[in-house]
């Protein structure tokens, strides 16, 4: 904002001093519907909800309680899924500054549930099952309106049969298992090669079946492009690529490394050889369209490579990666690491920390074992960055708060030689307050701590063998 602006606006127009000031304080979010607030009051909405999530002061801890282990759990925007024997528990929570009401319901589970995936604005939920029954049927996809569990009023057909995977049992892998975005629905298994189907689910039309004999992951961007993370065929040089899938392809069925990319982004050299798993992390492209005051407008990738003797995560801005789809040409192009990774990313060495970093628009939650254990926020939002520098100069910055720029991998080749990497995103950080951490009854330590977008959830395993998830919320 210009000087002199902030103090001519509010004489002269209180209204228009209050849209400013929404726009500046928004912060990285889009401004979604009003949700029952006109412009002032999302203005303070915003910046109580920014104080908040500053200094750590959730409103409320709710435990939620679950016997068996192994059961799947999902966690999308503000809500818990929780995987029963016959049904899906859904639980969503209200925030104290962008509104909602509490709700429970249930979603029966027809044969034996695999993986599922939901995308909230599309008021969608999919779930991957396959009949133990008559098992030489293939598994398929379940379309239903989340909000009643009912076969989905926009889907072609409510049961959408994936031949394709006739074959895959129980003993099969879920590798990055289902992801949803706009008309796409992906699944990803392991049955000897690893191996991805992408459908309209819309539309019941195969769009992509590409496997290959390395291993490696996938995500959307964007609701129209799919991100795969792969070494190249010599199974050596790691790299990001990226296919439009509003292109039609001549055949759905087409070799991982036959594919055409819109662009391949290279990643650093890590321990000889590929990794042996990769994972990804699905963004958070459904939240664009959520019906919920200020949404997040940008979304970390999360890509996360497992060797032998190495672990590594790298957070990567998804609009890093759009930029360069923007300005390739009809051909394939190919960035260096060199190039790309100038223009903001993370990396961070996994292998001994307690989890893996858990992203949720612009922030991730990592744990950081040395010198002593501390679990921190990161928010790598540039205009909140810069706000906090800002803030820091004014002396109003939130306690507490502090500064990240850069990250340093070390990697540890020989006894002796080490090689180290800087890669630098800036953001802000908040410890999160050891005293939160410990189970207020056994005193125990999270096994995980996922980040959603109005929420943070601690998960427990307690000596009796049950699990619990303690849903903190602001």
């Amino acid at each position: 904002m210009p000087p002199g602006l902030s103090t001519i606006l509010p004489a002269h127009c209180p209204i228009c001093c209050d849209t400013v000031q929404n726009r500046v304080e928004i912060d990285g979010f889009e401004d979604g519907p009003p949700g029952g607030m006109d412009v002032a009051q999302r203005l303070e909405a915003l910046r109580r909800r920014r104080m908040a999530w500053a200094t750590m002061q959730f409103t409320t801890r709710e435990v939620i309680s679950q016997r068996d282990q192994g059961h799947l759990v999902v966690y999308s925007g503000r809500s818990i899924i929780l995987h029963g024997e016959t049904q899906l528990c859904i639980k969503q929570f209200p925030s104290a500054y962008r509104g909602g009401s509490p709700r429970e319901w249930r979603v029966d589970i027809l044969d034996t549930m695999l993986d599922l995936a939901v995308d909230w604005s599309q008021d969608l939920l999919v779930i991957f099952e396959k009949r133990e029954c008559t098992p030489e049927d293939p598994p398929y996809f379940r379309l239903l309106a989340a909000s009643t569990g009912q076969g989905h009023p926009t889907a072609l057909q409510p049961q959408l049969p994936i031949p394709a995977l006739r074959s895959f049992d129980m003993e099969g892998e879920i590798r990055n298992g289902v992801i949803v975005a706009g008309e796409y629905v992906g699944i990803q298994v392991e049955e000897g090669t690893e191996r991805l189907l992408v459908y309209n689910w819309k539309s019941s039309v195969l769009v992509l079946d590409t496997e290959g004999y390395v291993a490696f992951g996938y995500t959307f961007l964007a609701e129209h492009y799919l991100l795969l993370v792969h070494p190249d065929e010599e199974g050596s040089t790691l790299r990001i690529s990226v296919i439009d899938l509003r292109k039609q392809l001549d055949t759905p069925e087409v070799n991982l490394f036959d594919l055409h990319m819109a662009c391949q982004l290279l990643l650093p050299e890590f321990t000889s050889g590929a990794p042996y798993q990769v994972n990804t992390q699905q963004l958070g492209v459904q939240s664009r369209r959520s019906n919920i005051p200020f949404v997040a407008k940008n979304h970390l990738v999360k890509i996360e490579l497992l060797y032998n003797e190495e672990e590594a995560a790298l957070l990567i801005p998804e609009s890093t990666i759009l930029r360069y789809l923007q300005s390739v040409d009809s051909s394939e192009r190919i960035v260096s690491w060199e190039e790309w990774s100038r223009y903001g990313c993370r990396l961070f060495n996994t292998l001994d920390l307690d989890f893996s970093p858990n992203t949720n628009g612009m922030s991730a939650i990592v744990s950081d074992g040395f010198p002593a254990p501390t679990i921190t926020l990161y928010d790598f939002s540039p205009i909140g960055v810069r706000k906090y520098l800002h803030d820091v100069k004014a002396g109003t910055a939130a306690p507490g708060m502090t500064y990240s720029k850069s990250s340093e991998y070390i990697q540890y080749i020989d006894p002796g030689d080490e090689s180290r990497l800087l890669t630098t995103l800036p953001a802000r950080c908040v410890e999160i307050p050891p005293e939160h951490l410990p189970h207020p009854i056994y005193g125990n330590n999270p096994l995980d701590i996922i980040l959603s977008d109005d929420m943070i959830t601690l998960f427990y395993r307690l000596d009796d063998g049950s699990q619990e998830y303690h849903v903190l919320t602001f």
